[in-house]
């Protein structure tokens, strides 16, 4: 939230945590000694403010997106597999009820809800101009509701707690069923539409708005049409929802990397990037809230200076096959480098022994920090373009996808393969011989093939060429151009050599088949969101509201164990079974709610 976070702290001032204090321990606590009393708090616009900042605050905790569901809780489902040989826990499927962290999310969303059920209670009371209080009621209200499509995509059906919980004492409080909580979802997104404010008028992704609404009730109304509700009515509805992003002028940004290098940066891109968690600072103080994405989801290294990473999560090889070779998004996705020390160096073995590089610290503002500030995407244009033609063709079950779904889908491959850009482009370059004996690194020019201002920079180690970053693709580019390599004092006839790569002859458009047959459509969809949403915690909850989720996962199980990847890659795709489609209800708040039941399987 830049007006909010980045202003007043996102992590709130000590002199109101109070306020907040109930909910942070327990799901439904008791009342704390040093708990603030509405009419003691809730006097003045700037205090609701602050309260408002509260109720986004756990967006960015890592019971949330800064750890668990970016990089802990398996969304990444078939993508890619958690890269350590000794591991417990929901990232492999290993977990029972009395996991912590299964817990500790549980009550970091209801945490949420009891912030935003405190304000709700008490947004009357101060003296304000009655449009901003409705703007921040509308956030309120948005957040309350999203903070329940975690908890029911997650759990299934939950408490509905709707009122500030007084006491210790009769908070015993039965399920819902899902449908009962996606209802009260749909409903109270729909009344924050009307109030939040365009995202034009806000200016920034960090807080909710008029899109953002629209298009996670896009998202929310998919999940109602699929499993395990299955009410095909929502495909229309969330083809409506996207529809009014669609026409509320946003764009996609013409460079795929340049989105995430933009999340590295705190640059904010309003027509791409429709809603972020936002992470900033370092995590030295207390008014900061730097986050784990970039240490966890980066390339791995141990070098400070290059911004410290642990790689956590690495490919699968199916996911790599899906790109096309010319498909930009690929190697942004996918490194196709290595750290030796402080030297780049191309991969040549094994997918499985690739990174996730979506997340480069190397882009950061401050990567030498052991925290990382990069943003995080919960809703992108691209993402509401793809679910617009899903919803559409759904909507319209056996008939030929229409004009509008197609142009939909081939918008955003267009970005993919750099035909959003007006020019060609040089994609990389591939060094061919390291040469020897290199005391610096040396110059690259990029010359010929009809254009202009392609830049690239070279990495050395142990006096070789390891690496050559194109740092600018250039543009009008008709034929590969020429890569020369001058300086650096190489051993005499020892110099290194290179090739570049275009993208001129790639072509992104659907096949016949894909425009006229819906099965052939659907497939492209669900391929197309692998690809363009890669380990952005969707692909999990993707594969379950198609029916796709344990059949897709055994047979990556089959492709790992017959590859070359580690054993420890299979342990998810092997544990992973029917009750991993729900959490369980943790033990702990069973204990304290006698009211809950568990969940199928985990009894």
């Amino acid at each position: 939230m830049k007006t909010l976070s980045k202003k007043i702290a996102v992590k709130i001032c000590a002199a109101i945590l109070g306020v907040f204090a109930m909910g942070c321990d327990k799901f439904l606590d008791t009342k704390p000694s040093d708990f603030f009393e509405p009419d003691q708090y809730y006097e003045t616009a700037e205090q609701l403010e602050r309260a408002l900042a509260g109720v986004y605050d756990p967006l960015g905790a890592s019971e949330l997106y800064s750890y668990m569901m970016s990089s802990y809780f398996g969304t990444e489902a078939d993508l890619g597999y958690y890269n350590r040989s000794s591991a417990e826990g929901p990232q492999i499927y290993d977990y029972t009820p009395a996991h912590t962290r299964i817990r500790t999310t549980w009550q970091k969303l209801y945490d949420g809800i009891a912030r935003a059920n405190l304000l709700l209670a008490n947004a009357d009371k101060p003296e304000m101009n009655n449009a901003a209080r409705n703007v921040i009621i509308g956030e309120a209200k948005f957040l309350r509701a999203y903070y329940y499509f975690l908890l029911v995509s997650n759990w299934g059906g939950v408490p509905l707690v709707l009122k500030p919980t007084e006491g210790p004492t009769n908070n015993s409080i039965a399920r819902k069923t899902d449908r009962e909580i996606y209802d009260f979802i749909l409903e109270e997104m729909e009344d924050a539409e009307k109030k939040v404010l365009s995202i034009q008028a806000v200016g920034h992704a960090g807080r909710v708005t008029k899109s953002a609404v629209q298009g996670i009730l896009a998202r929310v109304c998919l999940y109602i049409a699929g499993n395990p509700l299955n009410d095909v009515s929502k495909y229309a509805e969330a083809r409506d929802w996207a529809q009014k992003v669609m026409t509320a002028g946003h764009s996609l940004n013409p460079s795929y990397e340049q989105i995430f290098i933009n999340y590295a940066r705190d640059q904010y891109d309003i027509n791409e990037s429709i809603w972020e968690v936002e992470f900033w600072g370092n995590g030295s103080d207390n008014y900061s809230e730097a986050g784990w994405i970039g240490v966890r989801l980066g390339v791995a290294t141990r070098d400070v200076s290059l911004g410290h990473s642990y790689g956590i999560i690495r490919p699968t090889e199916r996911y790599y096959n899906l790109f096309d070779a010319n498909d930009l998004r690929r190697d942004w996705t996918i490194a196709p480098f290595s750290y030796e020390g402080k030297s780049k160096v191309n991969h040549t073995g094994s997918i499985y022994e690739r990174d996730i590089a979506k997340w480069r610290r190397e882009y950061e503002l401050d990567h030498s920090t052991s925290l990382s500030c990069q943003n995080y995407p919960l809703l992108r244009y691209s993402d509401v373009l793809l679910m617009f033609a899903e919803a559409d063709v759904m909507a319209n079950a056996g008939a030929q996808p229409s004009p509008e779904a197609i142009q939909a889908v081939e918008e955003v491959r267009n970005r993919a393969y750099g035909k959003l850009l007006p020019h060609e482009l040089v994609k990389s370059i591939k060094v061919t011989g390291a040469g020897a004996g290199y005391k610096s690194a040396p110059t690259i020019a990029i010359i010929d093939g009809g254009g202009v201002e392609a830049t690239a920079k070279a990495t050395i180690a142990d006096g070789k060429v390891t690496y050559i970053d194109v740092t600018n693709k250039g543009r009008l580019y008709t034929s590969a151009p020429t890569v020369v390599i001058t300086g650096g004092d190489p051993t005499t006839a020892a110099k290194a050599t290179a090739t570049i790569t275009t993208i001129a002859a790639a072509d992104p458009s659907l096949t016949t088949v894909q425009k006229d047959d819906p099965v052939e459509f659907m497939k492209l969809i669900k391929d197309e969101r692998s690809r363009e949403l890669g380990f952005e915690a969707l692909r999990k909850y993707d594969l379950i509201r198609w029916g796709d989720f344990l059949s897709v996962m055994k047979d990556t199980e089959i492709e790992i164990s017959t590859s070359s990847a580690p054993s420890y890659a299979t342990w998810a795709f092997q544990n992973v079974a029917q009750k991993h489609l729900l959490f369980p209800i943790p033990i702990r708040e069973r204990a304290l709610n006698k009211e809950l039941t568990q969940n199928p399987g985990w009894q």
